[in-house]
């Protein structure tokens, strides 16, 4: 794991720990689950999106965890929302495991 640090909602190694992938970017399209996302908390998100297990959204900055930086991104979704999802488990559109993105440190 690097820096020893794990996602906070999965227990998963925070991303960018070698698995491959490329860099997340501000402005890319991204999928992730919403039982993946951090804030709002995913019973609220699953009250608004009640028909949809995925959600789809442009990434509009990013968010660090301790001294981990961009650990979280924060995701442009419909209806103009918010919603911070750990980088980890952000995909490509139509990507499904292979559209996995990494960390990038700057």
């Amino acid at each position: 794991m690097r820096n020893g640090l794990e996602s906070a909602n999965t227990g998963r190694p925070a991303a960018g720990d070698g698995r491959g992938g490329s860099a997340t970017e501000t402005g890319e399209r991204v999928v992730f689950l919403i039982s993946d996302a951090f804030l709002p908390d995913a019973a609220a998100l699953r009250a608004a999106f009640a028909d949809e297990r995925e959600l789809e959204g442009t990434v509009v900055g990013f968010s660090d965890w301790g001294d981990a930086r961009r650990v979280f991104a924060v995701v442009e979704v419909i209806q103009q929302r918010n919603i911070v999802v750990p980088v980890e488990s952000l995909r490509r559109p139509g990507g499904g495991e292979a559209g996995r993105f990494e960390q990038k440190e700057k």
